[in-house]
């Protein structure tokens, strides 16, 4: 603690003949960018405890930093041996990926990390349990990565942002329709379109209206499952 006054130079050159002013005390202590959930029931934005859904619009929230260009959040299941992290460019982490998701009824501890001036300030900040609880109301909907016998396939990939084909299999047979949503990495909704679909299958072109470059999902929905693919613009 260091007791501070300030002068200012008035009158002839110099300070010679310049009073200090009242002086106060100032702490100094070693700068941390430590972060965590925010843990605050009254906040739209309370993130620490709480229980989410995964793979589809629900969202968690650090405490921003100030200077900070990346967030890094860090989700541990220490009995199953699991540790998936997420890095985003927002204090916001939408729980929406497909490499390791997250398992419906399992809790996670979770902690965060920044990126200021180039430097991850490590996991210094206090951890938080988020459960994640899938609504039950539609027990038969499932997740699942494309592969080469099931799901969706898009080419090209990656693709210049205008146009992708898309080809589905393994889809409800009895399903007429089917809705396209493509996402960004934040969870935002890029665009929405609902196609025809015969005897569990679909092969179709995708105006993508110029997309920037990035990496977006894209969730194909028959009305009993969801299957999602990465797709990446490259400009």
């Amino acid at each position: 603690v260091y007791f501070v006054r300030a002068r200012v130079d008035q009158g002839l050159p110099g300070f010679a003949d310049d009073h200090y002013g009242p002086g106060c005390e100032l702490g100094m202590t070693a700068e941390t960018n430590c972060t965590a959930l925010i843990d605050n029931p009254a906040s739209n934005t309370h993130s620490c405890g709480v229980t989410r859904t995964f793979g589809g619009s629900s969202k968690i929230w650090a405490q921003p930093v100030n200077g900070a260009t990346m967030y890094r959040f860090r989700f541990t299941n220490a009995a199953a041996g699991f540790v998936r992290t997420i890095d985003r460019p927002s204090y916001v982490c939408a729980l929406n990926w497909i490499t390791l998701p997250l398992v419906n009824g399992t809790t996670y501890t979770v902690d965060v990390e920044v990126l200021v001036g180039g430097v991850w300030s490590g996991y210094c900040g206090p951890t938080c349990e988020l459960t994640i609880g899938n609504a039950p109301a539609r027990p038969e909907l499932r997740v699942a990565e494309a592969s080469a016998t099931t799901g969706i396939r898009l080419f090209p990939n990656p693709n210049n942002g205008e146009r992708v084909t898309l080809i589905a299999s393994g889809l409800d047979s009895e399903a007429t329709t089917a809705t396209v949503t493509i996402v960004d990495l934040r969870g935002t909704v890029i665009g929405t379109r609902t196609i025809p679909s015969g005897e569990g299958a679909i092969n179709t072109v995708l105006d993508l209206q110029g997309l920037a470059s990035g990496m977006y999902l894209v969730r194909l929905s028959d009305g009993t499952q969801d299957h999602i693919q990465r797709l990446v613009i490259q400009r």
